[in-house]
Protein backbone atom coordinates (compact mmCIF):
# COMPACT_ATOMS: atom_id res chain seq x y z
CA UNK A 1 0.00 0.00 0.00
CA UNK A 2 0.77 3.54 -0.80
CA UNK A 3 0.93 5.44 2.63
CA UNK A 4 1.49 9.06 3.57
CA UNK A 5 2.49 10.52 6.17
CA UNK A 6 2.56 13.84 7.15
CA UNK A 7 4.26 14.77 10.23
CA UNK A 8 5.23 18.41 11.36
CA UNK A 9 8.20 18.02 10.39
CA UNK A 10 11.13 15.11 9.18
CA UNK A 11 14.76 14.32 9.70
CA UNK A 12 17.01 15.13 9.47
CA UNK A 13 15.38 17.29 12.14
CA UNK A 14 15.60 15.55 15.20
CA UNK A 15 12.04 15.83 17.53
CA UNK A 16 9.93 13.09 19.30
CA UNK A 17 6.99 13.25 16.53
CA UNK A 18 9.92 13.34 14.18
CA UNK A 19 11.69 10.15 15.40
CA UNK A 20 8.23 8.38 15.98
CA UNK A 21 7.32 8.88 12.41
CA UNK A 22 10.82 8.01 10.36
CA UNK A 23 11.06 4.67 12.64
CA UNK A 24 7.15 3.48 11.69
CA UNK A 25 8.41 4.73 8.05
CA UNK A 26 11.56 2.96 7.89
CA UNK A 27 9.98 -0.18 8.66
CA UNK A 28 7.28 -0.26 6.90
CA UNK A 29 9.41 0.31 3.80
CA UNK A 30 11.02 -2.78 4.82
CA UNK A 31 7.79 -4.73 4.89
CA UNK A 32 7.06 -3.59 1.30
CA UNK A 33 5.17 -0.58 1.86
CA UNK A 34 6.08 2.61 -0.19
CA UNK A 35 5.69 5.95 2.25
CA UNK A 36 5.58 9.41 1.14
CA UNK A 37 6.28 11.93 3.67
CA UNK A 38 4.85 15.33 3.15
CA UNK A 39 5.99 18.15 5.40
CA UNK A 40 7.78 21.09 6.46
CA UNK A 41 11.41 22.37 4.72
CA UNK A 42 12.31 23.10 8.70
CA UNK A 43 15.84 21.31 9.12
CA UNK A 44 16.21 19.85 5.56
CA UNK A 45 15.30 21.94 3.08
CA UNK A 46 17.52 20.05 0.51
CA UNK A 47 16.63 16.35 1.03
CA UNK A 48 13.94 14.77 -0.37
CA UNK A 49 14.47 11.04 0.26
CA UNK A 50 15.30 9.47 3.59
CA UNK A 51 16.23 6.37 2.01
CA UNK A 52 13.55 4.80 0.17
CA UNK A 53 11.02 7.00 2.02
CA UNK A 54 10.26 10.28 -0.23
CA UNK A 55 10.00 13.55 0.94
CA UNK A 56 7.89 16.13 -0.16
CA UNK A 57 9.03 19.41 2.06
CA UNK A 58 7.10 22.51 1.80
CA UNK A 59 8.42 26.06 2.63
CA UNK A 60 7.95 27.86 6.06
CA UNK A 61 6.13 30.71 5.56
CA UNK A 62 6.28 31.35 9.51
CA UNK A 63 5.66 29.72 12.68
CA UNK A 64 2.91 29.76 15.77
CA UNK A 65 4.41 28.12 18.76
CA UNK A 66 5.88 24.99 17.60
CA UNK A 67 3.72 25.03 14.20
CA UNK A 68 4.85 25.36 11.04
CA UNK A 69 2.30 27.31 8.68
CA UNK A 70 3.38 26.34 5.09
CA UNK A 71 3.31 27.12 1.54
CA UNK A 72 1.71 24.79 -0.88
CA UNK A 73 1.18 21.64 1.48
CA UNK A 74 -2.33 20.89 0.24
CA UNK A 75 -1.83 21.58 -3.22
CA UNK A 76 0.90 18.82 -3.14
CA UNK A 77 -1.35 16.48 -0.64
CA UNK A 78 -3.99 16.99 -3.96
CA UNK A 79 -1.59 15.98 -6.56
CA UNK A 80 -0.14 12.93 -4.96
CA UNK A 81 -1.64 9.45 -4.72
CA UNK A 82 -1.68 7.45 -1.70
CA UNK A 83 -4.05 4.98 0.05
CA UNK A 84 -4.38 6.26 3.62
CA UNK A 85 -3.46 9.28 5.28
CA UNK A 86 -1.37 9.19 8.62
CA UNK A 87 -0.67 11.97 10.67
CA UNK A 88 0.20 13.58 14.29
CA UNK A 89 -1.16 15.88 16.59
CA UNK A 90 -0.37 18.00 18.27
CA UNK A 91 0.11 19.71 15.10
CA UNK A 92 -2.64 22.10 14.09
CA UNK A 93 -2.18 23.23 10.57
CA UNK A 94 -0.58 19.96 9.49
CA UNK A 95 -2.97 17.48 10.78
CA UNK A 96 -6.25 19.21 10.29
CA UNK A 97 -5.52 19.21 6.38
CA UNK A 98 -4.10 16.15 5.88
CA UNK A 99 -7.78 14.60 7.23
CA UNK A 100 -9.46 17.45 5.77
CA UNK A 101 -7.66 16.60 1.96
CA UNK A 102 -7.83 12.80 2.96
CA UNK A 103 -11.33 13.20 3.21
CA UNK A 104 -12.11 14.65 0.13
CA UNK A 105 -10.28 12.10 -1.82
CA UNK A 106 -11.95 9.04 -0.15
CA UNK A 107 -8.84 7.87 1.73
CA UNK A 108 -9.29 6.76 5.40
CA UNK A 109 -7.19 8.48 7.89
CA UNK A 110 -5.23 7.66 11.23
CA UNK A 111 -4.03 10.36 13.89
CA UNK A 112 -1.60 9.29 16.15
CA UNK A 113 -2.67 11.34 18.83
CA UNK A 114 0.24 12.07 21.08
CA UNK A 115 -0.98 14.43 23.76
CA UNK A 116 -3.74 17.39 24.14
CA UNK A 117 -2.48 21.22 23.17
CA UNK A 118 -2.66 23.14 26.30
CA UNK A 119 0.10 26.25 24.99
CA UNK A 120 2.70 27.69 27.90
CA UNK A 121 1.84 31.14 27.61
CA UNK A 122 -1.39 33.43 28.29
CA UNK A 123 -0.93 33.83 24.43
CA UNK A 124 -0.65 30.09 23.25
CA UNK A 125 -2.80 29.25 26.10
CA UNK A 126 -5.73 31.07 24.70
CA UNK A 127 -4.82 30.12 21.45
CA UNK A 128 -5.43 25.87 22.35
CA UNK A 129 -8.53 27.12 23.92
CA UNK A 130 -10.11 28.57 20.49
CA UNK A 131 -8.17 25.64 18.27
CA UNK A 132 -9.46 22.76 20.53
CA UNK A 133 -13.01 24.25 20.67
CA UNK A 134 -13.50 25.31 17.07
CA UNK A 135 -10.73 23.00 14.92
CA UNK A 136 -9.77 19.79 16.98
CA UNK A 137 -13.15 18.54 17.46
CA UNK A 138 -14.29 18.68 13.96
CA UNK A 139 -10.70 16.93 12.51
CA UNK A 140 -11.31 14.29 15.06
CA UNK A 141 -14.80 13.60 13.84
CA UNK A 142 -13.45 13.62 10.49
CA UNK A 143 -10.81 11.08 11.06
CA UNK A 144 -11.51 7.40 10.56
CA UNK A 145 -9.16 6.27 13.67
CA UNK A 146 -7.36 8.01 16.54
CA UNK A 147 -4.37 6.22 18.11
CA UNK A 148 -3.33 6.64 21.38
CA UNK A 149 0.37 6.23 22.94
CA UNK A 150 -0.69 6.11 26.23
CA UNK A 151 -3.96 3.46 26.90
CA UNK A 152 -5.09 5.71 29.44
CA UNK A 153 -4.84 8.65 27.72
CA UNK A 154 -8.41 8.84 26.30
CA UNK A 155 -9.62 8.76 29.75
CA UNK A 156 -6.93 12.10 30.78
CA UNK A 157 -7.42 14.30 27.65
CA UNK A 158 -10.05 17.06 27.36
CA UNK A 159 -11.21 16.11 23.84
CA UNK A 160 -11.13 12.55 23.31
CA UNK A 161 -14.31 11.78 25.57
CA UNK A 162 -16.77 11.89 22.80
CA UNK A 163 -14.61 9.59 20.07
CA UNK A 164 -13.70 6.63 22.42
CA UNK A 165 -15.38 4.72 19.35
CA UNK A 166 -12.26 5.63 17.00
CA UNK A 167 -9.44 5.31 19.67
CA UNK A 168 -6.75 2.45 19.23
CA UNK A 169 -4.05 1.97 21.50
CA UNK A 170 -0.83 1.09 19.61
CA UNK A 171 2.78 2.70 21.54
CA UNK A 172 5.84 4.13 20.37
CA UNK A 173 7.57 2.07 18.26
CA UNK A 174 12.25 2.12 19.44
CA UNK A 175 14.63 0.82 17.56
CA UNK A 176 15.91 -2.91 18.88
CA UNK A 177 18.72 -3.11 17.10
CA UNK A 178 20.16 -0.12 17.80
CA UNK A 179 19.52 0.95 21.62
CA UNK A 180 21.83 -2.06 22.38
CA UNK A 181 23.53 -2.10 26.11
CA UNK A 182 27.58 -1.50 25.65
CA UNK A 183 28.46 -1.36 29.39
CA UNK A 184 31.31 -3.99 29.79
CA UNK A 185 31.04 -2.24 33.74
CA UNK A 186 28.94 -0.20 36.67
CA UNK A 187 30.06 3.49 35.12
CA UNK A 188 30.04 4.55 38.61
CA UNK A 189 27.47 7.68 40.00
CA UNK A 190 26.27 8.78 36.74
CA UNK A 191 22.65 10.40 36.04
CA UNK A 192 21.11 11.70 32.83
CA UNK A 193 18.13 14.11 31.54
CA UNK A 194 17.31 14.64 27.92
CA UNK A 195 15.22 17.37 26.70
CA UNK A 196 15.23 20.89 25.00
CA UNK A 197 15.81 23.63 27.35
CA UNK A 198 12.98 26.02 26.82
CA UNK A 199 9.85 27.03 27.95
CA UNK A 200 7.83 24.65 25.80
CA UNK A 201 9.31 21.72 27.70
CA UNK A 202 9.57 23.09 30.95
CA UNK A 203 7.01 20.24 32.00
CA UNK A 204 10.28 17.77 31.75
CA UNK A 205 10.58 18.72 35.17
CA UNK A 206 14.04 19.93 35.37
CA UNK A 207 14.07 22.25 37.82
CA UNK A 208 12.82 19.37 40.40
CA UNK A 209 15.86 17.27 39.49
CA UNK A 210 18.21 19.88 39.99
CA UNK A 211 16.62 20.84 43.59
CA UNK A 212 16.89 16.79 44.33
CA UNK A 213 20.77 16.81 43.16
CA UNK A 214 21.57 19.26 45.83
CA UNK A 215 20.83 16.30 48.46
CA UNK A 216 22.00 13.60 46.30
CA UNK A 217 25.49 15.52 46.00
CA UNK A 218 25.65 15.98 50.08
CA UNK A 219 24.86 11.93 49.94
CA UNK A 220 27.16 11.21 47.15
CA UNK A 221 29.71 13.50 47.02
CA UNK A 222 31.12 11.78 43.53
CA UNK A 223 27.73 11.98 42.01
CA UNK A 224 27.10 13.29 38.19
CA UNK A 225 24.40 14.96 36.52
CA UNK A 226 24.71 14.75 32.49
CA UNK A 227 22.09 17.26 31.16
CA UNK A 228 21.59 17.03 27.24
CA UNK A 229 19.78 19.14 25.33
CA UNK A 230 19.83 22.78 24.30
CA UNK A 231 17.29 25.56 24.70
CA UNK A 232 17.02 29.49 25.68
CA UNK A 233 16.78 28.22 29.62
CA UNK A 234 20.15 26.67 29.58
CA UNK A 235 21.86 29.69 31.33
CA UNK A 236 18.90 29.96 33.74
CA UNK A 237 19.22 25.72 34.86
CA UNK A 238 22.83 26.98 35.41
CA UNK A 239 22.10 29.92 37.49
CA UNK A 240 20.00 27.35 39.28
CA UNK A 241 23.03 24.81 40.14
CA UNK A 242 24.97 27.57 41.13
CA UNK A 243 22.48 29.11 43.51
CA UNK A 244 22.09 25.11 44.98
CA UNK A 245 25.55 24.77 45.22
CA UNK A 246 26.27 21.80 42.39
CA UNK A 247 27.71 23.32 39.65
CA UNK A 248 30.54 20.80 39.77
CA UNK A 249 28.14 18.06 39.87
CA UNK A 250 25.82 18.97 36.68
CA UNK A 251 27.52 18.83 33.59
CA UNK A 252 25.38 20.11 30.49
CA UNK A 253 26.00 18.19 27.39
CA UNK A 254 24.38 20.51 24.89
CA UNK A 255 22.50 19.14 22.03
CA UNK A 256 23.08 15.11 21.96
CA UNK A 257 23.30 14.11 18.06
CA UNK A 258 21.26 11.17 17.30
CA UNK A 259 24.61 8.78 16.26
CA UNK A 260 26.15 9.93 19.88
CA UNK A 261 22.71 9.17 21.81
CA UNK A 262 23.22 5.59 22.41
CA UNK A 263 26.60 6.09 24.21
CA UNK A 264 24.91 8.77 26.13
CA UNK A 265 22.36 6.03 27.73
CA UNK A 266 25.32 3.69 27.79
CA UNK A 267 27.10 6.04 29.60
CA UNK A 268 24.56 6.46 32.74
CA UNK A 269 23.64 4.81 35.50
CA UNK A 270 20.31 6.00 36.31
CA UNK A 271 17.76 7.97 33.52
CA UNK A 272 15.85 10.62 34.81
CA UNK A 273 12.14 11.51 33.44
CA UNK A 274 10.52 13.73 36.33
CA UNK A 275 7.68 14.83 33.96
CA UNK A 276 5.11 17.24 35.93
CA UNK A 277 2.53 17.18 33.44
CA UNK A 278 0.10 14.22 31.99
CA UNK A 279 -1.23 16.04 29.33
CA UNK A 280 2.19 16.86 27.75
CA UNK A 281 4.14 13.85 28.21
CA UNK A 282 1.83 10.88 26.60
CA UNK A 283 4.51 8.60 26.17
CA UNK A 284 8.12 9.35 27.81
CA UNK A 285 10.34 7.30 24.83
CA UNK A 286 13.59 7.88 26.11
CA UNK A 287 12.61 5.93 28.99
CA UNK A 288 12.69 2.46 27.18
CA UNK A 289 15.75 4.02 25.01
CA UNK A 290 17.54 3.85 27.87
CA UNK A 291 16.19 0.72 29.50
CA UNK A 292 17.31 -0.84 26.24
CA UNK A 293 20.45 0.45 26.57
CA UNK A 294 20.93 -1.44 30.27
CA UNK A 295 20.61 2.26 32.06
CA UNK A 296 17.92 2.23 34.68
CA UNK A 297 15.23 4.52 34.88
CA UNK A 298 13.14 7.15 37.11
CA UNK A 299 10.11 8.18 36.11
CA UNK A 300 6.70 9.62 37.72
CA UNK A 301 3.22 8.76 37.67
CA UNK A 302 2.57 11.88 34.94
CA UNK A 303 4.39 9.70 32.40
CA UNK A 304 2.16 7.81 29.87
CA UNK A 305 3.92 4.56 29.91
CA UNK A 306 4.47 4.84 33.77
CA UNK A 307 1.58 1.95 34.51
CA UNK A 308 3.94 -0.18 31.95
CA UNK A 309 7.31 0.25 34.11
CA UNK A 310 5.17 -0.25 37.15
CA UNK A 311 3.33 -3.68 36.22
CA UNK A 312 6.56 -4.88 35.18
CA UNK A 313 8.89 -4.15 37.91
CA UNK A 314 11.28 -1.72 35.89
CA UNK A 315 12.57 1.38 36.94
CA UNK A 316 11.42 3.60 39.64
CA UNK A 317 7.51 5.45 39.60
CA UNK A 318 7.62 7.97 41.95
CA UNK A 319 5.18 11.40 42.55
CA UNK A 320 5.87 13.95 40.56
CA UNK A 321 7.05 17.39 42.04
CA UNK A 322 8.50 16.02 44.93
CA UNK A 323 12.18 16.82 45.11
CA UNK A 324 12.82 14.90 48.22
CA UNK A 325 11.74 11.66 47.14
CA UNK A 326 13.31 12.00 44.55
CA UNK A 327 16.88 12.47 45.55
CA UNK A 328 16.27 9.60 48.10
CA UNK A 329 14.83 7.30 44.86
CA UNK A 330 18.17 7.94 43.27
CA UNK A 331 20.81 7.20 45.84
CA UNK A 332 18.62 3.84 46.32
CA UNK A 333 18.95 3.22 42.34
CA UNK A 334 22.65 4.20 42.09
CA UNK A 335 23.05 1.48 44.92
CA UNK A 336 20.25 -0.91 43.87
CA UNK A 337 19.23 -1.09 39.80
CA UNK A 338 16.15 -3.22 38.96
CA UNK A 339 16.34 -5.88 36.32
CA UNK A 340 15.72 -5.04 32.81
CA UNK A 341 13.73 -6.97 30.89
CA UNK A 342 14.78 -6.63 27.29
CA UNK A 343 12.43 -9.11 25.56
CA UNK A 344 9.76 -8.10 27.18
CA UNK A 345 10.39 -4.30 25.79
CA UNK A 346 10.73 -5.87 22.18
CA UNK A 347 8.08 -7.52 22.18
CA UNK A 348 6.04 -4.27 23.42
CA UNK A 349 7.91 -1.48 21.70
CA UNK A 350 10.28 -2.91 19.28
CA UNK A 351 10.19 -1.06 15.72
CA UNK A 352 9.02 -4.33 13.80
CA UNK A 353 5.85 -5.14 16.99
CA UNK A 354 4.54 -1.33 16.30
CA UNK A 355 4.53 -1.20 12.49
CA UNK A 356 3.06 -4.58 12.29
CA UNK A 357 -0.05 -3.38 14.31
CA UNK A 358 -0.16 0.26 12.38
CA UNK A 359 -0.25 -2.33 9.43
CA UNK A 360 -3.06 -4.27 10.83
CA UNK A 361 -5.09 -0.87 11.18
CA UNK A 362 -4.19 0.10 7.65
CA UNK A 363 -5.64 -2.91 6.30
CA UNK A 364 -8.65 -3.05 8.37
CA UNK A 365 -9.47 0.69 7.35
CA UNK A 366 -8.75 -0.47 3.76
Amino acid sequence: MIIAQTPPRFYPYIGGVENYCLDLSKTLVKRGHKVKVFCADEGGKNVSRVGAIKVFRHKTLFKVANTNVTKDFVKTLREQDYDLMHTYQPTPFTCDLSVREAKKKGKPSVISYCNDIVGNSPLTRLAARVYNKFVLRKTLKACDRIVVINPYYAEISLYLKDFKEKIVFIPVGVDEKRFVNKKKKKQGMNIGFLSLLDESHGYKGLNVLLEAMKTVVEKIPRAKLFVGGKGKLMPRYKEMCESLGIEKNVVFKGFIPEKELVNFYNSLDVFVLPTISSKQEGFGIVLIEALLCGTDVITTEKVGMQAFLKENSLGSVIQSGNSELLAKTIIERLNKHSRIKRDLLIKNFGNLAVAKKFEKLYEELL
